[in-house]
């Protein structure tokens, strides 16, 4: 567009100039129509026209989320979150730069600060921004009304000595929480090591969910009753049970009866029974003939030599974790319940993949 235009040779000045046919200033191909108050009203620039159908409270929201009046940052952070909060803290602090008295980059700088939970920092920014909305003191030493501003930076301090309260209690249960759960080991592990009981960890522990080694009913008495994860494995079958909490004085023939008393689904041969319990290992005995001590199953536990030991069902879990022959690996206890009349072709095949015996 130009408001330039070339004078003919034949100029008189007396003659106006014909009509031009281009509109100044030309916003739109559509242009809309003028205030009809006044004929001489000039366009507006483009994105100024654009807003002129929108409410005055519509406006102060667009400007709301524009970088420099932007205040509604909880709003704003749904889409980007902690980078949007990081941004704005990096916008307001080249702001403050420039101009360290604007009120409006300590409010955002302190609002982002709140949202990300650095509280002490949000703190002396709030105060700053305080400082500079406070009220001025006139000559009767009277404070004049605090100016909407003002009150607003109070109001945001509230909110961060609040959010620092919450903080700084959650904290201090997170510590207290960590040091009994230290204490708690500790006693832990001097009740297990003054029992005599090895325990191996291999940095392989297994998903557990909430089951570990504890002490019952006080785990800060050492005298208290030491629980163990059990895991029950039945070798010819590949099943297994899995006691979250046994302690140190159950015995095995009432393991046996927690993972066999009702019977299993998989044992359809009927040979993981209760009848005629095996007593090796120093357990009861009872006879009844050929047969009947053919019946029920046997227990052992793997040694620290990679060995087997048989395991009497009047045996106490601590009597053989505390005998010195086997180890608890990574927490768990583990062992091995196999049919009787299966006992000596597994043992065999045991032998043959370790070259131990089975002791007793």
């Amino acid at each position: 567009m130009s408001r330039i235009q070339e004078l003919p040779d034949d100029f008189n000045s007396s003659n106006p100039l014909p009509p031009s046919t281009e509109t100044p200033f030309p916003i739109s191909t559509k242009p809309k129509a003028q205030d009809a108050s006044s004929t001489t009203t000039p366009s507006l620039p483009p994105a100024m026209d654009s807003v002129r159908s929108h409410t005055t409270d519509e406006i102060v929201n667009m400007m709301k989320r524009t970088p420099l009046f932007m205040t509604n940052l909880d709003e704003a952070a749904g889409v980007d979150g902690e980078e949007n909060y990081r941004s704005t803290l990096t916008d307001t602090s080249h702001t403050l730069s420039l101009s360290p008295t604007n009120t409006k980059a300590h409010y955002r700088s302190t609002l982002a600060l709140l949202a990300l939970s650095k509280h002490t920092l949000a703190l002396d920014t709030c105060a700053r921004g305080l400082a500079l909305t406070s009220p001025t003191l006139i000559s009767t030493n009277i404070a004049t009304k605090p100016s909407p501003e003002h009150l607003a930076f109070r109001s945001l301090q509230s909110r961060i000595l609040a959010a620092k309260q919450e903080a700084d209690e959650k904290e201090a249960k997170k510590v207290t929480a960590e040091e009994r759960r230290k204490k708690e080991q500790l006693t832990l592990n001097a009740a297990i090591s003054a029992r005599g009981i090895k325990v191996r960890w291999t940095g392989k522990q297994p998903d557990l969910e909430d089951a570990s080694v504890c002490l019952r009913p006080d785990p800060l008495s050492p005298t208290s009753e030491v629980f163990w994860p059990v895991l029950v494995l039945y070798p010819l079958v590949g099943e297994s049970d899995f006691l979250k909490g046994v302690g140190e004085t159950a015995l095995f023939a009432e393991i046996l009866v927690t993972v066999l008393g009702e019977g299993v689904g998989w044992d359809g041969g009927g040979e993981y029974v209760l009848d005629g319990v095996g007593s090796g290992g120093g357990g009861g005995g009872g006879g009844g003939g050929e047969g009947n001590k053919k019946k029920g199953v046997d227990v052992f536990m793997e040694t620290k030599e990679g060995g087997m030991v048989k395991v009497g069902r009047k045996m106490r879990l601590l009597d053989v974790l505390a005998g010195g022959k086997v180890e608890v690996v990574d927490g768990v206890v583990r062992f091995f319940v196999v049919p009787r009349a299966k006992v000596e072709g597994w043992v065999e095949g045991m032998k043959g993949r370790k070259g131990k015996g089975v002791g007793s």
